[in-house]
């Protein structure tokens, strides 16, 4: 009798579960979208059907994980692989020698995934302007890379040269049409804003005094006109720092993290800085993602400015915290933080466990925290990541720094339909 039970019990399981697999996603959709993230969060843990499908709604991703890919290495230094930019599935990091300029390439579509490279042909009448140029910052519009700023490498001091290049011919061109120029500096920012406009942040100024110091400059520069449009020092523009995080979403222009630049050590530490900065381009105005560990509980009580937008979580320590080299995108209507150097040791939060795997996620729209975690991600200081989607190519490629050995790694961060 009891055996009988059983195995009605187990028909009728297995019955619902189909029933439920013959549902449109829409339909559970509909039903998440009047239910709380108590309620979610309850709901997921029915079943593992439900639990596919609730991480999937919620976050976007039910089961990352890290894979590493096995591919060789070229001899140049790690942190030049920050400078590069991805455009239509290609990696182009083009390398400013002395003599005779060139570019590496990976293609994501070509398995095995391998480096290639092509030499850079300077336009005549740009040959005089050329300077050989490192931790510049670019970013790519159609078929072209805008390359800005960078160290001088013959001079030791930072550069305002604006570079173009076709990745059509590899032709590269100076671009000097107009005298309003953003000042020298490297370890900056510029981040596409649509099909015509780039946006300048931040970074390090050398000057020829051998003077160092961070910049919070904030440019905008227009391809149709051929201008800079530089902005007034706000009230609500980011701290001075150089290699901060920045990524645009929905015309907002996001800065977090970096480091900032010690005058009597000569040195540099990463900022004190872990709320997030936002520049919405339609009202042309910073504001403010104030972090709880950021300000303490009597402040928390105190009325804001109103371009400070205190953020929500779940949990008692829900944000990234203070960082350099974290990798930043968006995931659905959130915007995700991983990986990078703490400056607080990930050792130092005792109740998670190996916190370097979490990626935090910020809702762009209620600003609230919570986070998944990326099974097996080393702790890697992320230098750039590839992703438009969970089901293209294989999830997010990412190129980083091994914080425990040292050394290049790449691989991916893929979605896990397996539950562990």
């Amino acid at each position: 009798m009891i055996s009988i039970n059983m195995v009605t019990k187990k028909r009728l399981h297995n019955e619902s579960n189909n029933a439920l697999l013959k549902l449109p996603t829409e339909i559970f959709y509909d039903i998440m979208d009047m239910l709380f993230i108590r309620d979610l969060q309850n709901l997921s843990w029915t079943c593992r059907l439900l639990y596919h499908i609730t991480r999937k709604y919620h976050f976007g991703v039910i089961s990352p994980i890290w894979e590493s890919e096995e591919i060789s290495h070229i001899d140049i230094p790690v942190t030049y692989y920050r400078h590069g930019v991805w455009l239509n599935d290609i990696f182009y990091l083009p390398i400013f020698h002395i003599e005779n300029p060139f570019c590496w390439l990976i293609d994501l579509t070509i398995k095995p995934i391998k480096w290639f490279q092509k030499p850079l042909i300077i336009e005549p009448g740009s040959e005089l302007y050329y300077e050989p140029t490192r931790y510049y910052a670019a970013a790519a519009i159609k078929n072209s890379i805008y390359i800005f700023g960078g160290e001088n490498i013959n001079k030791g001091i930072t550069t305002n040269i604006f570079y173009e290049l076709n990745v059509s011919t590899f032709t590269l061109r100076v671009i000097n049409e107009n005298n309003v120029t953003p000042s020298p500096r490297m370890m900056h920012t510029l981040d596409v804003i649509d099909n015509h406009r780039l946006a300048m942040f931040g970074g390090l100024i050398i000057d020829d005094k051998n003077l160092s110091y961070d910049s919070k400059d904030f440019a905008i520069y227009d391809i149709k006109t051929k201008n800079w449009n530089c902005y007034a020092q706000e009230s609500n523009i980011p701290y001075q720092r150089s290699l901060p995080c920045s990524h645009i979403t929905k015309g907002k222009l996001y800065i977090y993290g970096g480091q900032k630049y010690k005058f009597f050590s000569n040195s540099s530490e990463i900022h004190d800085d872990e709320d997030i900065s936002v520049f919405d381009f339609y009202k042309e105005k910073w504001y403010k993602l104030l972090n709880l560990s950021s300000i303490d509980g009597r402040s928390s009580k105190m009325l804001l400015p109103p371009d400070w937008i205190l953020t929500s979580s779940t949990y008692q320590r829900p944000v990234p915290g203070k960082r350099i080299f974290a990798g930043m995108f968006t995931m659905n209507n959130r915007i995700a933080i991983f990986g990078g150097s703490k400056k607080d040791d990930w050792f130092n939060e005792k109740e998670l466990n190996r916190p370097w795997e979490l990626m935090y996620l910020l809702s762009t729209v209620n600003h609230h925290w919570e986070y998944v975690r990326i099974k097996n991600l080393p702790q890697i200081e992320v230098l750039t990541i590839y992703w438009k989607g969970w089901n293209v190519h294989e999830g997010l490629f990412l190129i980083g720094k091994d914080k425990n050995e040292g050394n290049l790694i790449m691989g991916w961060v893929k979605d896990s339909k397996f539950i562990i």
